[in-house]
């Protein structure tokens, strides 16, 4: 069961907070890092990218990152990650990490804006 329209922009906001705190933190613990934040739509689409020329994901962390209780921080939960791609998922949101292939973390965020089409905005345009 999909979330009140309300509620899904708050998970939203609290996805892409838990992707960019990640970014900061990169940023405040190497000189001379910098984040880029791109958002583009296509169709019923839209894809937030954010990457980051630090020094990238360990290839260890790849494939745990989301996992619940993981972390590669001194101090941390590990449960940033993991909590964005739970809320993600349930409001039709795919998240990955990946090293980008110039250096540094590429975060995708993909939304299936069809996701948020009630049943009354389908009957509106038919």
């Amino acid at each position: 069961m999909a979330a009140p329209k309300g509620k899904r922009v708050i998970r939203k906001r609290r996805e892409r907070k838990n992707i960019e705190k990640g970014a900061v933190h990169i940023r405040s613990s190497f000189n001379n890092t910098m984040v880029t934040i791109t958002d583009t739509m296509e169709q019923n689409t839209r894809t937030l990218v954010i990457t980051d020329n630090g020094p990238g994901l360990v290839p260890e962390m790849i494939d745990k990152c989301f996992d619940p209780f993981v972390t590669s921080k001194a101090v941390g939960s590990g449960l940033g990650l993991a909590i964005a791609r739970r809320l993600a998922a349930q409001n039709g949101t795919f998240i990955d990490l990946s090293n980008s292939i110039t250096g540094g973390t590429r975060a995708v965020m993909v939304q299936d804006l069809s996701f948020f089409r009630t049943e009354k905005d389908t009957q509106d345009t038919t």
